[in-house]
């Protein structure tokens, strides 16, 4: 197909990293298409246990310290967090994205992993100026370096991006018990992910979730009764009180400092 081939041809020159996401996409496509018998009649090999914890999960998003805490639950504090308490939530927010299939999500998991990569480096360089990602933000605004490609700020905004994914997509999950982990994902990407990802992008991630398991499997893989409408009750509590929260005076902040438009 021509307009294929030229389509390919022109995100492969002016962005070889949008290209990858296209071949992904093809192979993701060629995964979903002989795997799907296959899997209902000799089960998957993600059916593997993956090391998530939903304890674990949880305990990391409520151990996420702030040097301010808000005084009500209706208050909300614009801040950053301290840094080595988010890299450790972080961390389990890419041991998740194994519970949503090692295959399709891989290189959604291998894009957060660089990314605390980053904010990382950055803070061993300097640990008493950048106990917070607040400072770490705000010394690069204060250097004009905020929107260079590999600045922390620029980086948090999209471990930012994967928090927000996450936190809507357990909301979804939790508000509808006939929502299918496909849809539950969709509706999640697109509110959240979409409106900042180049046409490939979205197709690849289109293609991964394909490779979603069910609702079933999905909850069983995250600790999470299936049937147990109270224990499911609990855990969106939990979580709406650490990630919801977290995620609200993050993006709270990075609104009032003009932040949210970083390249």
């Amino acid at each position: 197909n021509k307009s294929l081939h030229t389509t390919a041809v022109y995100i492969f020159f002016y962005n070889r990293k949008s290209f990858i996401h296209l071949i992904y996409f093809i192979f993701l496509s060629v995964m979903w298409l002989f795997s799907g018998n296959k899997k209902e009649e000799e089960g998957s090999s993600d059916d593997e246990e993956c090391e998530f914890s939903v304890e674990n999960f949880l305990g990391a998003a409520e151990g996420v310290k702030f040097d301010s805490t808000p005084e009500g639950a209706e208050y909300v504090e614009a801040a950053l967090p301290e840094t080595d308490s988010f890299g450790l939530f972080i961390d389990q927010v890419i041991l998740l994205f194994d519970s949503l299939g090692k295959v399709g999500f891989n290189f959604v998991k291998a894009d957060l992993v660089s990314k605390i990569a980053i904010i990382r480096a950055i803070h061993a360089e300097n640990p008493q100026g950048t106990r917070t990602l607040q400072q770490m933000v705000e010394g690069e605004m204060a250097a004009g370096t905020e929107r260079t490609p590999q600045s922390g700020a620029r980086t948090l905004l999209r471990l930012m991006w994967g928090c927000q994914f996450i936190r809507v997509l357990l909301q979804e999950i939790a508000k509808d018990d006939d929502l299918s982990t496909k849809d539950a994902l969709r509706i999640a990407y697109e509110k959240v992910l979409e409106p900042h990802h180049p046409w490939a992008v979205r197709k690849a991630v289109s293609g991964a979730i394909m490779l979603a398991p069910s609702r079933e499997k999905f909850l069983k893989r995250l600790g999470i009764p299936y049937k147990e409408i109270e224990k499911k009750e609990y855990y969106s509590r939990r979580v709406e009180n650490s990630l919801g929260v977290m995620c609200d005076r993050m993006y709270m902040y990075y609104t009032q400092q003009q932040l949210l438009d970083l390249p």
